[in-house]
Parts: structure tokens; C-alpha cells; sequence
């Protein structure tokens, strides 16, 4: 367990706290009338500074949100934490944190909460990887169905899912592909994205 922390500290970090605010958001919800996710998430018309920090780690109260993002959190995370390192990695999850935060506060239906943002973009980073492994591969191949699904569920509401969400991580994740790759041209080694 500490190597894997000491490995991928970012995956390692954001799953624990992530697992943390969602079993005490569980407690909360049972024993009190507190609701954590409504004080955490982004709420356009209530906003407070600090929801942009914490909206990426609320989950939806059933237990398959949180076990979905993390998993593929995880999967794809762990490669793209070797690949681009924790560096880079950190300022991916800043840019994919702080982007829908933004059109979280402009456009109020937008419901971005959670790591599905996150999860999308380190999919798109994930796409421009050598594939290490057999299971790499298969995940790539899951990214574009995911995202050829994304993008036609987001012009049709079909269910609870917030692909709006999904769908700005894919663009952040292609926005920040095209600045790193455009800058590792160039021979800097550390793109200014925002």
C-alpha cells in the first residue's frame, strides 16, 4: 500500500478523499439533516469559494457513481501518472477542476460535480500514451466508445447522468493534449494551459 502511494500519490490522494467526504456524506445523510453534497457542489445561485475546491469529490449518494469514477480513476490514472508524471498531472486536475467549476457557475443545469470531469480528460491523455499493457489497449478502445456516447447522449437527456460534464472533460483533456504537445514541440517542458 505505501509503494502504490508513494507511486501515484495523485490517484492515491484524490481516491481517499474522495472516499472519505462520500462515507461522510453517507453518515450525514442517515443521522442528520446536513447535506454535504449540497454544501460541496458548485450551486450557481448559492456559490461559495470554496466549492471550487471540493465540488470534484461530491458523488452522487448510490454507491455506483463514486465506485465508477474511482475505478476508472484508477485505470486510467495510473497510467497517465506514470506517463506524463505527477507534475503534470497535477495541473491537468487543476485545469479540469477550475473549467467546469467555471461553466458550473455560468450555466446552472450543468451538474458537474464529482470526477467525472477528471476521469474524462485523463482519458483523453491516456489516448496519446503507448499502450503498456494488453489492458491498455482495451481501455483506449473504451474511451472512444465512451466519448462517441457522450457526445450523442448530450443532445439527448436520457437518463440522470451529467454528460455535459463528461463531455467538458473530453474537451479539456483535447485542449491540454494539443497545448502539451504543441509546447513538448517547441522543447519547453511544461505547457501554460491556463
Amino acid at each position: 500500500m505505501k509503494q502504490f502511494l508513494k507511486k501515484y500519490p495523485i490517484i492515491s490522494c484524490v481516491s481517499i478523499i474522495s472516499i472519505i467526504v462520500y462515507v461522510l456524506q453517507f453518515i450525514l445523510n442517515v443521522t442528520s439533516s446536513i447535506n454535504l453534497i449540497e454544501l460541496l457542489s458548485i450551486d450557481s445561485q448559492n456559490f461559495k469559494t470554496y466549492q471550487v475546491f471540493s465540488h470534484f469529490v461530491t458523488h452522487a449518494i448510490h454507491p455506483d457513481h463514486i465506485i465508477y469514477n474511482l475505478t476508472f480513476f484508477a485505470l486510467y490514472g495510473m497510467t497517465v501518472e506514470k506517463v506524463y508524471k505527477t507534475k503534470l498531472l497535477y495541473l491537468i486536475l487543476l485545469y479540469v477542476i477550475i473549467v467546469p467549476c467555471l461553466l458550473n457557475i455560468i450555466y446552472v443545469d450543468f451538474n458537474g460535480n464529482g470526477l467525472s470531469a477528471i476521469v474524462c480528460a485523463i482519458q483523453i491523455l491516456h489516448l496519446f500514451t503507448k499502450p503498456d499493457m494488453y489492458y491498455d489497449k482495451i481501455l483506449q478502445l473504451f474511451t472512444i466508445y465512451d466519448l462517441v456516447k457522450t457526445i450523442l447522449y448530450s443532445f439527448i437527456k436520457t437518463n440522470d447522468i451529467s454528460n455535459m460534464a463528461h463531455l467538458c472533460g473530453y474537451i479539456c483533456g483535447i485542449v491540454f493534449c494539443i497545448c502539451y504537445f504543441v509546447h513538448k514541440k517547441r522543447g519547453q517542458t511544461s505547457p501554460s494551459i491556463i
